[in-house]
């Protein structure tokens, strides 16, 4: 289990530096690798990718730690 908590964990950082890139929009130097589809989403599209990426890691972490 602490092993799938911590791999979950670690997606969810992933996760969160993709979305934090992609609500950068085009000041981000990892922007111009994003497929047209992704850079015409609109900013509420982005922001509820960030918001869930925000859950995910913090249910996530709340996992691992009770875990150990």
């Amino acid at each position: 289990m602490v092993f799938v908590a911590l791999i979950l964990f670690i997606l969810s950082l992933v996760l969160l530096i993709y979305s934090i890139t992609l609500l950068m929009g085009k000041d981000g130097t990892l922007f111009s690798l994003f497929t047209e589809k992704e850079n015409e989403l609109k900013k509420s599209h982005k922001l509820a990718i960030y918001i869930t990426t925000i859950v995910l890691l913090i249910s996530s972490l709340v996992w691992f730690l009770n875990i150990i």
